[in-house]
């Protein structure tokens, strides 16, 4: 596991978006944004779970559930088809922003990076003005092929 630098800003960029989106800091919330902010890589739920039972009885669906209230709020993203997250580089203004990853299929090597307001703004109108009229809540979009490592 390679460790994060910034532990404390990332745990408290968490507690800080909970609070504006409404919800409450729980004990479990604060476990697993402590856990998250140990990783610079991308982490499993289950290496979250164990590490967190380590000293605390929390079963595996209330931190599942967890994670996926913060990949809802965008402070961790879901890769695919890995089942692991990783966390969000981005800051969290209130503004809906699409956050591209880049995965290597050969390394595993992830890259997160805000998109820009514009295509941001464009992605979410074409969304909203399909037939459905789909409302958006959380934008990912994800690329997987080889980084130039691999790319040999």
């Amino acid at each position: 596991m390679k460790k994060r630098k910034n532990r404390k800003i990332f745990v408290d960029s968490c507690l800080d978006t909970l609070k504006q989106h409404g919800f409450r800091i729980t004990r479990t919330r604060c476990l697993v944004a402590e856990s998250i902010s140990r990783y610079q890589t991308p982490f499993a739920p289950k290496e979250i779970f164990e590490d967190i039972n380590q000293s605390n009885k929390l079963d595996f669906t209330t931190v599942y559930r967890t994670l996926l209230t913060f990949s809802e709020l965008s402070l961790i993203h879901l890769i695919t088809p890995t089942g692991k997250f990783v966390t969000c580089n981005s800051t969290h203004s209130t503004e809906q922003t699409v956050h591209m990853i880049c995965r290597c299929e050969g390394c595993n090597l992830i890259e997160e990076r805000p998109l820009g307001r514009d295509i941001s703004l464009m992605l979410a109108e074409m969304a909203t003005t399909a037939h459905h009229k789909f409302h958006v809540k959380n934008s990912v979009l994800e690329m997987s092929g080889f980084c130039q490592k691999c790319n040999v």
